[in-house]
């Protein structure tokens, strides 16, 4: 039996096949300037914790297969980010989140509580308390916050979203 997995914005095909999930959130960081979170599926995690564009997607895995949601983050501010923190809920019949891994860049300041029963990932969170010349996530640019190992359990249709957490991303200034 196939799993489909789709976001707030995109459909994907998992179970024999598993796929890629998207999804974006806007918050306000200082006056005028947004930031924005997406998700990106992979067999195995982007080599990179910064990217001028979003890595691809894979378009299918195999049905009860581990895979990762890599959680990317920019913002409009040219200050960058200095933390970010989102909820991501995804059906808990259909998959589970065995772990989390935060990139080098969001690893301080860390916390999450993983709900499987429920199907939450709540107050996914971490800092960046670099120098402040150090401006990471600055659209164009991509920082990656985390990544999140997923293990498909079942087929259907699997939907991974991201909501905001209170403030969601924050900035420098």
């Amino acid at each position: 039996m196939g799993t489909q997995v789709q976001s707030a914005t995109s459909h994907y095909r998992i179970g024999c096949l598993v796929a890629a999930a998207w999804c974006m959130l806007y918050a306000e960081t200082a006056v005028g300037q947004t930031a924005e979170i997406q998700l990106v599926a992979r067999s195995t995690p982007s080599p990179s914790d910064v990217a001028a564009t979003l890595p691809t997607s894979e378009s299918y895995f195999l049905n009860d297969a581990t895979f990762v949601v890599e959680v990317w983050a920019q913002t409009s501010d040219p200050a960058g980010l200095s933390s970010a923190s989102a909820d991501i809920t995804f059906g808990a019949a259909l998959a589970s989140v065995s772990g989390i891994t935060y990139s080098t860049l969001f690893g301080v300041l860390t916390h999450v509580t993983i709900n499987n029963g429920t199907g939450v990932v709540d107050d996914l969170s971490g800092s960046h308390l670099g120098p402040c010349t150090d401006a990471i996530g600055v659209a164009p640019n991509w920082a990656r916050m985390a990544t999140l190992d997923v293990s498909a359990i079942s087929g259907g249709v699997l939907t991974f979203q991201s909501a905001a957490t209170g403030s969601a991303v924050y900035n420098t200034s």
